[in-house]
């Protein structure tokens, strides 16, 4: 798999996995009385997490292949 197919298949599910995460997170804050600023700061590293899995995936792209780990 080329790098370039890696870092879209990442970005992708992430994105998948954040839309997925929210309604559980509103889920969660509603469970626990947690205040509205909650959500907020989720979103807002979910937002800064998606930078940084391209990153990685681009840096590392057989990270998780067969066992490998970064040098």
């Amino acid at each position: 798999m080329t790098t370039v197919r890696r870092v879209v298949l990442v970005v992708g599910l992430y994105v998948i996995g954040a839309v997925l995460m929210l309604p559980v997170l509103e889920g969660v804050r509603g469970l626990l009385l947690l205040p509205e600023r909650f959500i907020a700061l989720a979103r807002w590293f979910l937002v800064g997490g998606l930078p940084v899995a391209a990153l990685v995936a681009w840096r590392y792209p057989h990270l998780g292949a067969d066992g490998d780990t970064p040098d």
